[in-house]
């Protein structure tokens, strides 16, 4: 697999006719499934310049979810300066052969080279690094044995055991699928339908479960009185074993509806309430939107 047409012309010239050519675009996982139904081993090469290691990189990017059990796929980068049109026509046939055959790389040595490179493997952090650099290449591999010889040369070079690699490679594909698959909130009906008066409060149709953690009893603060703000009825009620933290609430309600802010009468002493780290951020809050509705 070469670059330009004219690689290809040079080469058949010179009798290595097994060329083809991506004519000018990146290699695709659609090329590569294609070469493979052809042939067991793809052999890529590219100028030896920075543009050429790019395409390489590509390239092995675009294989990696082709790599099945018996297929091969390496990577031949030619000196600075030189194409396969120019290297065939200035070596002939014979030694370009050869050359393939003896400084051609396989795909796992160049992935590994290219992810190490600027990593220090002598260091705890370098090889932590080095594993979760890999581990997305290593999920677009195909289960099977040339997977697991990948997963146990990352094991060799970070010191982490194969079946811990294995297990966290699989949590993280189900957090990620949690992450992707988790609706957005709808975020336009924050604050729409409350009412709050004295740390009673009925919440819109939105409910944030991290406010769970730090729930309090309105009667704990008798001295806390927040403005009536009232809307549309809400067409359900927060229980008691789930109530938001009142301040928290409130802050969440000024930043969706920063002109509830005016009708809050100054000053905000009465607020203040020792045993409530929020409630300090909530009379900033106030304090920062009376001086600029904006």
């Amino acid at each position: 697999m070469v670059e330009g047409y004219m690689d290809v012309v040079a080469l058949a010239q010179q009798g290595i006719t097994n060329a083809v050519a991506t004519l000018g675009t990146a290699t695709t996982p659609d090329h590569m499934q294609r070469l493979f139904k052809v042939v067991p081993e793809v052999i890529f090469c590219f100028d030896g310049d920075d543009a050429g290691r790019r395409a390489a990189w590509r390239a092995l990017e675009s294989t990696l979810s082709n790599m099945q059990d018996g297929r091969q796929a390496r990577f031949l980068f030619l000196p600075q300066g030189e194409d396969p049109d120019s290297m065939v026509r200035k070596e002939g046939s014979e030694s370009f052969i050869e050359r393939i055959k003896s400084q051609a790389i396989s795909l796992d040595n160049l992935l590994f080279r290219e992810l190490e490179s600027e990593l220090d493997l002598t260091t705890m952090d370098g090889r932590a690094r080095l594993a979760k650099l890999a581990q997305p290449y290593l999920d677009k591999l195909p289960e099977g044995l040339f997977r697991q010889l990948l997963v146990k040369k990352l094991s060799d070079r970070t010191g982490l055991d194969t079946h811990y690699l294995e297990a966290h490679f699989q949590e993280s594909a189900r957090t990620r699928e949690l992450s992707t698959s988790r609706p957005e909130p709808e975020t336009r009906n924050i604050g729409q339908e409350a009412q709050v008066h004295h740390g009673h409060y009925e919440p819109a149709p939105f409910y944030d479960a991290d406010y769970e953690e730090r729930q309090y009893a309105p009667e704990e603060h008798p001295s806390y009185n927040t403005p009536e703000i009232s809307r549309r009825p809400s067409t359900r009620h927060l229980t008691n074993s789930a109530r938001l933290v009142t301040c928290g609430y409130a802050i969440r309600q000024l930043l969706c509806n920063p002109e509830f802010a005016r009708e809050v009468s100054e000053p905000f002493d009465h607020l203040k309430l020792e045993n409530d780290s929020d409630s300090q951020l909530l009379i900033d809050l106030l304090t920062i939107l009376k001086k600029s509705r904006h």
